[in-house]
């Protein structure tokens, strides 16, 4: 099968979206024609394993960077579309035009990781391109059934015989961890949005930090000044340290030595680093929101992000059931996997060619 995937993914360096999308592609590749329709490419996993493709003006920033480089995407991907003949097309991102570049009237699958923009009504123009993605997709992959049923939840007239739930699967890769200490330093993963609920989170943890003499360490984006003023006034600059971006690595060792792995967030769509700490033997402490149970199910704690005693006292009881927490998570993390994952994304693009072919 000839697939063409839009240039969306490639335009982020790191995270869940891209990770997702690496995964599935780099076991379809094996019996599938795949296409990349991008000029560019900042992210880490294609370019190492499946893309040879500079990033745009590496060297160089400036305001307008953002959208140039959507400009010239966008010309590129039309004009590839007018010149090619596709299967499918697998959209990996918002943007509607898709659907106008789309001449052959080939069929487009979209992904909908999570419903975080309609959820919290934010992005308006996002939101606008998602729904026509939503409605004139053939098919629509959701990474949970939570996510699916959300879909529902906002798209109440979509044709649900054309929505499908494939989780994501768990890194296989073997790793040697050094072997640390493994109760100084409770470690976040992410991105700290406002629904990420890192704020409250951080708040709600500071006397722990004090009394236990243990850290947090962040992992993601350097601080904002209002977290780096929080910080201060918390009197944790000595106590809260942000590790940056690192390598798959140096990830799987923050994991494996962390007292525990706290998820916060108040909604996910999937949330792969809970499979990331299950695959490196570390405790796992989470929301009880959204997607989250049905992810974990009985191999973590839960807590609600919105009361402190709650997250405290479960980021305790995690620590101190780290052994069983591990057993658990290991025997659950088997339960997902990305060669179920692509070999369900296959079945799905099937599925989507002869239901088009039917409708023309």
């Amino acid at each position: 099968m000839k697939v063409a995937f839009t240039y969306s993914v490639f335009n982020q360096q790191v995270g869940g979206v891209s990770k997702y999308f690496f995964e599935i592609c780099n076991r379809l590749k094996l019996d599938n024609e795949l296409f990349f329709l991008t000029r560019y490419s900042e992210n880490i996993y294609f370019n190492k394993n499946l893309l040879k493709i500079n990033f745009f003006l590496k060297r160089f920033d400036f305001p307008a960077k953002k959208y140039v480089i959507d400009y010239l995407q966008l010309r590129y991907t039309k004009s590839i579309l007018k010149k090619n003949v596709f299967d499918l097309i697998h959209h990996t991102g918002d943007f509607s035009s898709i659907f106008d570049f789309n001449i052959h009237k080939l069929p487009i699958v979209i992904t909908i990781h999570d419903m975080q923009p309609e959820l919290y009504g934010k992005q308006r123009i996002r939101i606008e391109n998602r729904k026509k993605c939503i409605e004139y997709s053939s098919a629509i992959i959701c990474v949970s059934h939570n996510t699916k049923n959300e879909l529902f939840k906002f798209f109440p007239k979509i044709d649900k015989n054309k929505v499908f739930v494939i989780h994501h699967g768990y890194d296989e890769q073997k790793y040697i961890y050094e072997e640390k200490k493994k109760d100084f330093y409770i470690l976040y993963v992410g991105s700290r949005y406002d629904y990420k609920n890192f704020i409250f989170f951080l708040t709600s943890i500071s006397l722990i930090l004090i009394d236990r003499n243990l850290f947090l360490y962040c992992v993601g984006n350097s601080f904002s000044n209002n977290e780096k003023n929080l910080i201060h006034n918390l009197g944790l600059n000595d106590l809260v340290k942000n590790i940056g971006i690192v390598s798959d690595f140096q990830l799987a060792n923050l994991y494996h030595n962390a007292a525990c792995f706290v998820y916060p967030s108040l909604y996910e769509g999937f949330g792969i680093p809970i499979l990331e700490a299950f695959k490196h033997k570390c405790p796992v402490a989470l929301s009880n929101t959204s997607c989250f149970p049905e992810i974990a199910k009985d191999s973590a704690l839960y807590f609600n992000p919105k009361d402190s005693n709650s997250i405290q006292n479960t980021i305790i009881s995690a620590i101190e059931n780290r052994k069983k927490l591990i057993s658990l998570g290991t025997k659950r993390m088997y339960d997902f996997s990305w060669n179920k994952a692509a070999d369900e994304t296959l079945a799905v693009y099937k599925w989507a060619v002869e239901n088009h072919k039917l409708k023309i």
